[in-house]
């Protein structure tokens, strides 16, 4: 099975085309952003890499119940939710 998510831009906006088993959640084939609030575009070649950032070194969880500490990722820190 191939995941792929196709990107391209439409006048001023960044579509992104998701496969039939991530348009599920969203409801949706594609998803539109504008151009101006992209920063970045680069190809992960892990997926879970993307979304899952590295918890830093006092970040300690239980999934579903607490989270504590902070998680670092490409722009820096930021505390759980």
């Amino acid at each position: 099975m191939s995941i792929v998510t196709r990107l391209h831009t439409d006048g001023g906006d960044l579509v992104v085309r998701l496969p039939w088993r991530w348009a599920l959640a969203p409801r949706r084939r594609s998803v539109r952003l504008p151009l101006e609030f992209v920063d970045e575009v680069r190809v992960e070649p892990h997926w879970w890499r993307a979304v899952r950032p590295h918890p830093g070194p006092c970040y300690r969880f239980r999934p579903g119940r607490w989270c504590v500490g902070e998680l670092e990722h490409s722009r820096g820190r930021t505390s759980p939710p």
